[in-house]
């Protein structure tokens, strides 16, 4: 009969203390030496639990055509259940319910309590939070906990997440942080669950104004719960989507917009609205919306530094990370920050790694045709 062995439940313990993403425990765990053979048999078990994905985030990737994980191994899935109701991180206490769960090992109802009460703890912790750095995985784990009373059809646990969420909601509006992201996540969360979130949403919508896709988000979820008031609410998605075009920093942002804002002026009946938005893009240059990028060669020198850097990442993961480059060093904080170990794939590029702008390569225009000396044509004559 197996048993949990101790120096590894420590060493998960100190992995797990402020560590901001799965990942990151994993790293720290698998370097750590937990003594015999066995106990590196739990450990190694439990460095491949830190690493997976529960079954939502493994179907969507299903239908964007990527295949799912296979089934962890019996022994494996013994392991896991050996230390999910004894580990003091509440959110990896989740997830490891949540992988039983999803492995049909053990009594499933156990599981889809420990995993439920697991994410609405880490919630809990991590709004506790003042900086607002951890407030998006919050938010992300009451929306676990959510979908799984939901599928399981835990009456008690939906009403536990919905007053959780309806107090996280309230603390993320009256904020000083432009917290809008977690906020529209918990308020998706509150209307899965059947919660009215009109108030909230209109209140979200008129307050959180700095990113456009956020506040279409709440004009969205304020959609579904105030129906008769469609027709004013489709008039604020173009009027914001105009907006944002006017406000654009780059061409091709404002190129997007305004074509969203056609579009949707198109589709809710907004010709007025629609006939602005084309005449805003007609009204656009050319050279506004082009991109043009520089490129410089590497030396030798430092290509052979980010070789060493590469040869000596400790996985393919880490090695992938040092080939990119931050776009701006003041975006690393906020993407460790936001890293979730639950959602972040074994080689996902931090989102501050990545330039959502480009890079985009433009053709130069074609030189005409050289013009080619012919001689006239002339009428023989007849003589």
């Amino acid at each position: 009969m197996p048993h949990i062995e101790p120096s590894v439940l420590t060493a998960l313990t100190r992995a797990a203390k402020d560590a901001v993403s799965n990942p990151a425990t994993a790293l720290t765990l698998k370097a750590t030496d937990v003594g015999s053979h066995t106990a590196t048999t739990h450990r190694d078990a439990l460095v491949k639990a830190l690493y997976r994905r529960p079954t939502e985030v493994a179907k969507a990737r299903k239908k964007a055509g990527e295949t799912p994980p296979a089934p962890p191994a019996p022994a494996q899935a013994e392991i896991w259940s050996l230390y999910a109701d004894h580990v003091d991180d509440p959110f990896l206490r989740g997830h490891l319910h949540h992988l039983l769960l999803d492995a049909g090992h053990g009594r499933r109802p156990d599981h889809v309590r420990g995993a439920a009460a697991g994410y609405l703890a880490a919630a809990q912790l991590l709004m506790a939070a003042q900086d607002g750095h951890r407030w998006p995985q919050a938010a992300q784990c009451l929306k676990r906990a959510g979908e799984l009373s939901l599928k399981f059809k835990q009456t008690d646990l939906r009403e536990r997440v919905t007053k959780d969420a309806l107090i996280i909601a309230e603390r993320l509006l009256a904020s000083t942080e432009d917290e809008d992201q977690p906020l529209l996540v918990v308020l998706e969360t509150l209307q899965t669950l059947g919660r009215d979130v009109a108030d909230i949403a209109e209140r979200a919508a008129s307050l959180f104004t700095r990113d456009a896709h956020v506040r279409l988000g709440f004009l969205d979820v304020l959609r579904k719960d105030a129906p008769t008031r469609r027709a004013e609410i489709d008039t604020a998605v173009v009027h914001t989507l105009l907006d944002a075009a006017d406000t654009a920093d780059a061409g091709h942002r404002r190129l997007y917009f305004l074509t969203q804002a056609a579009t949707e002026a198109h589709a809710r009946g907004l010709p007025d609205l629609r006939a602005r938005a084309e005449m805003a893009l007609q009204h656009t240059p050319q050279e506004q919306t082009i991109i043009r990028t520089k490129g410089t060669t590497p030396s030798p020198e430092a290509d052979a530094w980010h070789q060493a850097q590469v040869d000596a990442a400790p996985d393919l993961r880490t090695a992938l990370w040092a080939t990119v480059q931050d776009i701006h060093p003041a975006m690393r904080a906020q993407a460790e920050a936001e890293a979730d170990g639950a959602f972040e794939g074994l080689l996902r590029i931090p989102r501050s790694r990545i330039n959502p702008a480009g890079p985009v390569f433009v053709r130069p225009p074609a030189r005409p045709p050289t013009p080619t000396t012919t001689t006239p044509w002339r009428r023989r004559s007849t003589a």
